[in-house]
């Protein structure tokens, strides 16, 4: 899963120690997926109710999906937000 608010990131990690979930198994990533060059900031803005690039207070560092995806063996399920960068 990718998710840039630390509060989601947060509720997610949670969500997945309540339900049992293995953490072996489930992989929650604080950063933005983006074509970028690896290791780009995102900013946003942290009041959970919008994100835009380049204006805002938070900041995370971007990952291309490629450069994730060649270290894993298989992926089951992926989550994106990608809230208005559609």
């Amino acid at each position: 899963m990718f998710e840039m608010q630390t509060d989601m990131v947060n509720l997610i990690r949670s969500s997945v120690g309540h339900n049992y979930f293995s953490m072996s198994r489930v992989f929650v990533h604080q950063n933005a997926v983006s074509d970028l060059p690896a290791d780009s900031t995102v900013q946003f803005m942290a009041d959970g109710l919008s994100t835009h690039t380049n204006t805002g207070f938070e900041t995370v560092q971007s990952v291309r999906l490629d450069d994730v995806l060649a270290t894993v063996p298989s992926i089951y399920l992926l989550k994106v937000d990608v809230e208005g960068t559609e």
